[in-house]
């Protein structure tokens, strides 16, 4: 704040017919952004600034002289052996966060103060004080110059309309997105170096009140020159949790990524115990700065989004919630580049390793944050990382692990929808995705049992088969809502072959297949009997009271009894390639079930219950 209080002194008080809606001061202290939009970056995403001479100047000069007071530098290098114009906004802050170091909030606040008064001439505050009596005129003065001169230090600006004291006046300042507090990412940087010292300065050095009211939920912040600040105590800024980093995952997104993992699968596929009397260790895994996790911070991001989008219309404030958290997930995600499958390699490898890696988590975040939120800063993202995120891979399996068919099948939508020639390439990467899975056309490469159902790996094929289906059944909507098809080399497939394709897969599920199965425990009249779960082949509690040990519950496992407890709903692994299945608890490839089995499925099935 030190720019504004030093330009303030040499300001003459204009005619009192002179309008300030039309008076404007120059702006040669500009801060430039680097963003495609000219906007600072949204949520969750650092803006990029261009800084120029005059802002590389302001750095300087306020870095070097906070320098006196700050703690050495962690490396060791002492800051202010650097050049006029080796400072950038970085250092800048970071000998703001060393000037902490060591001190209480009111040293902290007395530091700043001294800063302040020494990039004034002697007896300034006084001249100040006569030159700017605490008017209506001398508050709308002050914010019309704060826009131009504070550009360098918090980023874009705009006057706007406040009301002091029952009067309305143009006498506050917008902050769009604070730099400090975006590049800080502290509460107490903000508060204790920026807010409570500028706002005494003002208020008591120049006698002209400033209150300034930061918004740390989307970095925010209004500065209202005219009205009085309430005393630290009853300040709502009190009451602010300190966040270590608002960017990062454990301060603001703690409660979604802090628990990716919990237990230990090798103790826990050595013991064959139900729920109720599990001992195996329920270590808890997280992902951090130092041991990243993209594929699942991205993922937690795109669910995020999409949720978003359901909560639009009916609860928009929730919505709104989601998706700024889905960006602030994604940034941690894309910021801190690295597979959880690395930083958590013994835990997790090899039953839930990311083979895929996790470039296309974050092109499948990505995608889903652009669709829920049309900022343009993540089609700039997919635009520019997407040959790198797997965009250019004509892979055919969408999986838990692998997003990569289905991020071209979402971002196909932008270009069925809007004609949005950045997404044409998506379109063209679908067809061929689609084409692939459908008998007669010249891409066709899928392979089918010879009962018709879709085959991609001997281990929970049926995994392959619900996700296909619903992205069969996804890409035939986009279609058919936009009167497009599926281009196969000469040929042409329409929705409803899509929606054809899908519901033979279906039906096979549910029992129309050679075996007369249904691969859906409880559905039908032939089901599987000895799926390959715990809680459903030990006995009950109701049934059997006393414990089951670890061991023990292994005569449960190798029993040729059926189930005692039916797991109604479950999709199970599903038939070979030749449609043989084996019910056999043993067989986990055959008779495990597993969420990402059923998810895609429901979705399958609410199209279906739909058109019906």
């Amino acid at each position: 704040m030190v720019a504004l209080s030093s330009l303030q002194v040499v300001q003459f008080r204009p005619p009192q017919d002179l309008s300030l809606h039309k008076w404007r001061p120059r702006s040669f202290i500009k801060c430039r952004i680097a963003e495609p939009t000219g906007e600072p970056a949204p949520l969750g995403q650092k803006t990029k600034y261009m800084d120029g001479f005059f802002e590389k100047a302001f750095m300087t000069l306020f870095a070097r002289k906070m320098e006196k007071f700050a703690a050495p530098a962690k490396n060791g290098s002492a800051s202010k052996e650097k050049g006029w114009f080796d400072y950038d906004y970085e250092s800048f802050v970071d000998v703001s966060k060393r000037v902490m170091q060591g001190r209480n909030r009111k040293q902290q606040q007395e530091v700043v103060r001294e800063v302040l008064l020494s990039m004034l001439p002697p007896g300034a505050p006084e001249q100040f004080k006569k030159l700017f009596p605490p008017t209506k005129w001398a508050a709308e003065f002050n914010a019309a110059l704060t826009v131009p001169f504070f550009q360098w230090l918090v980023g874009p600006s705009e006057v706007v309309e406040v009301e002091v004291n029952g009067e309305k006046q143009k006498s506050g300042v917008h902050i769009k997105k604070c730099r400090y507090l975006e590049n800080s990412g502290c509460v107490g940087m903000c508060v204790n170096m920026c807010k409570i010292p500028t706002q005494d300065f003002f208020t008591n050095e120049f006698g002209l009140p400033l209150t300034m009211i930061p918004n740390f939920e989307d970095m925010s912040c209004e500065m209202v020159y005219g009205q009085v600040p309430p005393p630290f105590e009853e300040d709502p800024v009190v009451k602010q949790p300190c966040l270590a980093d608002i960017l990062t995952f454990r301060s603001v997104i703690f409660y979604i990524l802090d628990e990716v993992f919990v237990g230990d699968p090798n103790m826990d596929h050595r013991c064959w115990e139900r729920p109720e009397d599990m001992d195996t260790p329920r270590n808890v895994y997280k992902v951090t700065i130092q041991n990243p996790g993209s594929d699942v911070a991205a993922e937690t991001a795109a669910a995020l989004a999409a949720a978003s989008i359901v909560f639009k219309e009916s609860d928009p404030s929730y919505s709104t919630k989601l998706l700024h958290t889905a960006m602030k997930v994604f940034d941690f995600a894309d910021r801190y580049r690295g597979s959880y499958s690395n930083s958590l390699n013994s835990v997790v490898c090899p039953f839930y390793c990311s083979y895929s890696g996790y470039q296309d988590e974050l092109l499948w975040g990505a995608s889903w944050i652009h669709r829920a939120s049309q900022n343009g800063s993540y089609l700039t993202y997919i635009q520019s990382n997407g040959h790198t995120m797997g965009s250019d891979d004509d892979d055919y399996s969408f999986s838990w692990d692998d997003k990569r068919p289905g991020t071209k099948i979402l971002l196909s939508k932008e270009f069925l929808e809007k004609t949005t020639e950045e997404f044409q390439l998506y379109k063209s990467h679908s067809d061929n995705y689609i084409c692939s899975l459908i008998p007669g056309t010249s891409s066709f490469q899928a392979q089918y049992t010879p009962g018709g159902l879709f085959y991609k790996a001997s281990e929970s094929n049926l995994q392959y088969v619900t996700s296909t289906t619903f992205l069969l059944l996804t890409y035939a909507k986009y279609l058919g809502s936009n009167g497009g098809v599926a281009r196969c080399g000469g040929s042409t497939v329409t929705a409803e072959s899509l929606i054809a394709q899908a519901k033979k897969q279906v039906d096979y599920i549910l029992g129309d297949n050679p075996a007369r199965m249904s691969y859906m425990v409880g559905f039908g009249n032939r089901y599987p009997q000895h799926v390959h779960h715990r809680g459903s082949s030990v006995p009950s509690i109701h049934a059997h009271p006393n414990r089951i040990s670890c061991n023990d519950g292994f005569q449960f496992l190798y029993s040729s009894s059926p189930n005692p407890n039916v797991l109604v709903g479950a999709i199970i692994g599903g038939p070979d390639n030749r449609d043989n299945f084996a019910d056999d608890r043993n067989n986990y490839q055959q008779s495990e079930p597993a969420t990402y089995i059923n998810a895609p499925f429901v979705g399958a099935l609410a199209f279906f219950s739909a058109k019906n």
